[in-house]
């Protein structure tokens, strides 16, 4: 977390960030990032629907949490910015006296978070095993804790059997205290009685580990300390369209909005030429054969004075995916509302589609691939004739009636060919 603490001070400190809207870009990634990483260690990559989409809802649930998490701690860290007489204190002075924040937010309860996450991502995995095999072994069983010096907070609970289905693990399951180091076995042994005094004189759950994960999809409840109290007292509250009362952050269109504002940002300048940048989404896969020629396509517009964004491939579609309406909002309303093109130039889309050295994808195949992303496409050099593929394309489009704006040939090391642009009825 150290880099993205530091770059949170530069945004603070140059107030690139404006807490009133969202919060810092920086905390948000590094929050986000920590938390998801628990569900990959615990849902590794599987066939199974199911799993995938429970791990999808936990991740999900991970962005809107790292929103008020993020927000918090930059609330904090911006208070430290004046001195008593409300000056601006030095960027170093800042710095110091942010260390005692950073210290408690990161060093001190992140740990602790994050291992409460990888416990409750651990029993949001089995939960999906335990509904799917109750029809054998229908019941729970509350393991004792396995801790050197173990809580007896649920040593009431030890021991006892419900079944899967039972209201109780709604209420109470482990991983409900901080450092409960309880779990879960499921049997067929008989059900054991649960009084309702034991119910009573249970302890309650911590603060924001109130919900079952493995029945919320979600590490912590929205009653955790950094989700506000009310949506009187919301920070992100001007997002709304129209006033709430009933608190439901996680469904929260100001929270979501605030979420999609903070994702669509997160990017990366990785290059710079005469005041223009290519910035590339933290989310596209930068181990993708054709990374290094989007790249090196994205350069050249940079040199030629357009700045470009590199984004990401997601699923479904702006409707159902807050995701895909943070990148791509401005597909709205156009054939295109659901595909995710690679690259952002101005106010225009460009999809990048490369040639299969190995199995010789024919230019064909790399225009109708293209053009079913974007009207305005990139395609590697595959050898073709250039006037010949000038040709197929006025064919394309005055013979097959397709919609095609423009047409880049890229043929390596920073150099680009306009196949055809459209000019009104002219083109290029």
């Amino acid at each position: 977390m150290n880099k993205y603490i530091e770059q949170a001070l530069k945004d603070l400190y140059n107030k690139e960030v404006d807490l009133n809207k969202v919060p810092d870009l920086s905390l948000w990634e590094g929050f986000h990032k920590t938390f998801n990483h628990a569900v990959i260690q615990s849902f590794p990559p599987t066939k199974d629907k199911k799993l995938s989409e429970f791990a999808g809802r936990l991740k999900s649930s991970n962005e809107v949490f790292a929103v008020f998490r993020a927000h918090r701690m930059s609330r904090d860290m911006a208070a430290q910015m004046v001195d008593k007489e409300g000056n601006l204190k030095s960027f170093d002075r800042f710095r110091k006296d942010v260390e005692p924040i950073a210290d408690h937010h990161v060093r001190q309860w992140l740990r602790t978070e994050y291992d409460m996450a990888l416990s409750r991502a651990h029993l949001a995995a089995d939960w999906a095993t335990y509904e799917k095999d109750r029809g054998i072994m229908p019941n729970l069983r509350w393991v004792e804790s396995t801790a050197i010096t173990p809580d007896v907070v649920h040593s009431s609970f030890w021991g006892m059997v419900r079944p899967v289905d039972d209201a109780f693990w709604a209420a109470h399951h482990p991983g409900d205290h901080w450092g409960c180091q309880c779990s879960l076995e499921q049997t067929d042994d008989p059900v054991t009685p649960l009084s309702d005094e034991v119910i009573r004189k249970a302890p309650p759950p911590s603060p924001g580990l109130e919900e079952n994960p493995g029945k919320t999809r979600r590490f912590f409840s929205d009653r955790s300390p950094y989700f506000p109290g009310s949506c009187e007292t919301c920070p992100f509250r001007h997002l709304l369209k129209e006033p709430r009362t009933e608190k439901d952050c996680y469904n929260c269109p100001a929270a979501i909005e605030a979420f999609k504002q903070a994702y669509a940002k997160d990017t990366e300048v990785i290059f710079e030429y005469n005041g223009h940048t290519l910035e590339v989404h933290a989310d596209v896969d930068r181990e993708n054969s054709d990374y290094k020629n989007v790249v090196d396509v994205c350069k050249t517009f940079v040199r030629q004075g357009k700045s470009c964004v590199m984004t990401p491939k997601l699923n479904g579609d702006m409707n159902i995916n807050p995701k895909h309406d943070a990148v791509y909002h401005t597909l709205k309303g156009t054939a295109f509302s659901t595909k995710c093109p690679d690259i952002r130039l101005g106010e225009y889309w460009y999809e990048h589609e490369g040639y299969d050295q190995e199995n010789k994808r024919p230019y064909s195949e790399m225009m109708g691939r293209g053009l079913k992303q974007s009207n305005r496409i990139i395609i590697e050099d595959c050898g073709m004739d250039i006037s010949w593929m000038k040709d197929n394309i006025r064919t394309r489009i005055y013979k097959e009636g397709q919609d095609i704006e423009e047409v880049w040939l890229h043929l390596g090391e920073g150099q680009l060919l306009l196949l055809w642009k459209r000019r009104g009825d002219d083109h290029q």
